[in-house]
């Protein structure tokens, strides 16, 4: 419309110009092109200063709903349908959300602290920049997920499905995985102390820089995992399987690798003062100073 406008203003300048000077006809030109251009800015400014539409909070729950803001603690929405709503800053302390359905919902920059969500519907929903300590995920289905520098001390992820979820800088402090699916899960740069890992399923996840001092991963599936400059001073990995892993320049001192699978797993410049490594596996494994372990080795790099 305002290029319409622009070229009636051009025509109507130059059927003009028979009957005024060319300097006249430029400087009327001049002047509703201007008047023009103000004209359209206008219209263009208040097209984007339309509001969005705002949150209603008392509005049921449904798919896509805008609850972005609302006080909804200690809600009651068991079982409610909340896919792809928009959550942010949604305050759902202590609610109980049990086998909600917040597929491709955005819960960012919300509280979340001790909301119960065990067994919910949850692939892809965004938890960034969250609070949900002592929240509860146990059994929820969480493919794809994000809880990026999320604060989640004692959550509970036991027996979730947890495939590719990304915990990036999260705190995830004496956390609970026991038996959780986390294949291609990443905990880059994540706070991990003391958490548990038991019997979890993390092959070919990623905890690059990540610290998990402390923490439990007896019978753990780590093959394939990047463990790149990790913190695991201290940590129990009884039975666990690292065969494959990356532990260059990890810090392992006191750990306790006993019975755990270390084939072809590269433990380059990592530190392992203290370390326990009685009955590991070694084969084919690369060692702290670079030697390559000969495939029976066990206990020791021969």
């Amino acid at each position: 419309m305002a290029g319409n406008a622009l070229i009636n203003l051009v025509k109507h300048a130059f059927r003009a110009s028979s009957h005024r000077s060319v300097a006249t006809t430029v400087g009327g030109l001049s002047a509703r092109m201007t008047t023009g251009l103000m004209a359209l800015g206008v219209l263009i400014f208040s097209a984007l200063s339309v509001s969005p539409a705002h949150a209603d909070c008392n509005a049921e729950p449904a798919q896509g709903i805008n609850w972005a803001g609302c006080d909804k603690q200690g809600a009651e929405l068991e079982g409610a349908t909340l896919n792809r709503a928009l959550l942010r800053r949604i305050d759902f302390t202590g609610a109980m959300l049990q086998g909600v359905n917040l597929e491709g919902a955005v819960v960012t920059d919300a509280s979340l602290d001790e909301a119960d969500l065990r067994n919910g519907q949850l692939r892809r929903a965004d938890f960034g920049a969250s609070r949900l300590a002592r929240a509860q995920f146990d059994g929820a289905d969480l493919k794809g997920a994000r809880f990026v520098s999320s604060s989640l001390p004692e959550a509970s992820f036991v027996g979730a499905d947890l495939e590719d979820v990304r915990f990036d800088s999260a705190d995830l402090t004496a956390s609970r995985f026991n038996e959780a699916r986390l294949s291609g899960a990443s905990f880059y740069n994540a706070r991990l102390q003391g958490v548990d890992f038991t019997d979890a399923q993390a092959n070919n996840s990623r905890f690059t820089r990540a610290n998990l001092e402390g923490a439990r991963l007896r019978g753990a599936d780590l093959s394939d995992a990047n463990l790149e400059q990790v913190n695991l001073e201290g940590a129990d990995l009884t039975g666990a399987n690292l065969r494959g892993a990356n532990l260059d320049r990890a810090s392992l001192d006191g750990a306790d690798f006993t019975g755990a699978n270390l084939e072809r797993a590269d433990l380059r410049n990592a530190s392992t003062r203290g370390t326990v490594f009685e009955e590991a596996r070694l084969g084919n494994a690369t060692w702290t100073d670079r030697r390559h372990c000969r495939p029976r080795s066990v206990g020791d790099c021969d």
